[in-house]
Order: C-alpha cells, then structure tokens, then sequence
C-alpha cells in the first residue's frame, strides 16, 4: 500500500522503478519470520547440522529461482525467486523442526488467513485513496474479518486482557 511512498522517502523519485519489486517483497517478511521460527527451533534442539544444510541448500535454491525468475519475469521476477526460493526452504525447515518438536496443525492459520485475503483484497480496492487512509482501512477490515471468523480464539484474548489489564 505504502511502497511507493516509502521507496521515494528513503531512495527517491528516481528509484520508481524499484516500486514493483519492493511490493513483491514484502512477502519476503513472513516468509523469513517463518524461517527463523523453525531455525530457532532446530538451533534450540542441538540440531545445527540438519540447520546448516538446509540454509546452505536454501541458498543455492534462491539463487537458482532468482537466476530464473529474472529472466522470464525481469526485476519483479527476482523479488519472486526469492519469495519462491525461501518458501521452499520453509517446507524443508518445517520438515525438520516437525522431526524433533510437535508442531501445531497449519489449520490453526485458516482463519487469519482469510481475514489476510480480506485485507489484501481491500487495499487493491482502496489503492486509489491516499495511502494512510488505505493502510487503516484495510488493517481495520482485517480486524473485524479476523474477529467475526473467531480467528483469535477468546481464550487468548481473555488471557492477553488478563496480562495486560
């Protein structure tokens, strides 16, 4: 929502063309809290070795997909080979953390992954207002798609109300 404004506030308005690829990145961000959630994990479990190969292996993977995503799809195509290459270096990670930890059901992200659709959908049909106004109203859709679908169980909101109150 805010890429153009931020890419003109850090680098300029000659920068404009980074804009595209800096909206494709911004998947980049849960991808590789992801990561180091499951590399924490196998750091935490003594299991460093399977860690090194994965992120060794993950990184060649990324330079493969950004090799070949820029060339079918030119810069927008590089910021995908590295959302590409990093979600794949996810499953591999996912894999192992599951091997020496139990992992929750995926199931548990449906709900907040609907109300993230709600979001996304949202910001492209309030693209054309000024960006705060878009950022908030779509973050507000957010919450109340997440609220509605019960997608925060009340158990953790009594719990959160409980620590913070």
């Amino acid at each position: 929502i805010v890429a153009r404004q931020a890419v003109f506030l850090i680098y300029g308005p000659g920068y404009e063309g980074a804009v595209p690829v800096v909206r494709v990145l911004t998947g980049y961000v849960l991808l590789t809290l992801l990561n180091s959630i499951m590399i924490c994990t196998l750091i935490a479990f003594g299991r460093t070795t399977a860690y090194s190969l994965i992120v060794s292996g993950g990184a060649l993977i990324v330079c493969v997909m950004v090799v070949v995503f820029t060339a079918l799809f030119g810069p927008v195509g590089a910021g995908a080979g590295i959302i590409a290459g990093e979600a794949v270096m996810l499953v591999f990670l996912i894999r192992a953390a599951h091997s020496v930890a139990p992992l929750p059901s995926l199931l548990f992200l449906l709900k907040p992954a609907i109300a993230g659709i709600v979001m996304a959908v949202s910001s492209f049909a309030l693209a054309g207002l000024h960006p705060m106004i878009s950022l908030i109203g779509s973050t507000a859709l957010f919450v109340i798609a997440l609220f509605s679908i019960n997608g925060v169980p009340r158990r953790e909101i009594r719990y959160l109300r409980e620590r913070l109150i």
